[in-house]
C-alpha cells in the first residue's frame, strides 16, 4: 500500500499552516489509476487537486471537512 498525502509543496506561498479537505473523487474502495485525481483540498483560496501515486483500490482514511496540514496521511492506495 502508498500512503496518499497532502504535499509539503502545496504550501510553498501559503501563510496558512493548514487546509481543508474539500472533496473526495473518487469513491472509498474504487479501482484508480496512477495520476488521477482523488480529492480536493483547499488551502486559503486555491483548491488542488491530489493525484494518486499509483494505481489500485482507493481507501480513505480522513472525511470531507477535516482540516489537513503538510504532509497529512488522507488514505492509502491498496494493491490491486
Amino acid at each position: 500500500m502508498r500512503a496518499l498525502t497532502v504535499s509539503d509543496a502545496l504550501w510553498a506561498t501559503s501563510m496558512t499552516p493548514e487546509g481543508l479537505l474539500e472533496a473526495w473523487r473518487a469513491q472509498d474502495g474504487a479501482r484508480i489509476e496512477k495520476g488521477q485525481a482523488v480529492a480536493e483540498v483547499r488551502i486559503e483560496d486555491a483548491v488542488h487537486e491530489i493525484l494518486a501515486p499509483t494505481g489500485g483500490r482507493l481507501v480513505r482514511s480522513a472525511r470531507v471537512g477535516d482540516l489537513v496540514q503538510p504532509d497529512d496521511r488522507i488514505g492509502w492506495v491498496a494493491d490491486r
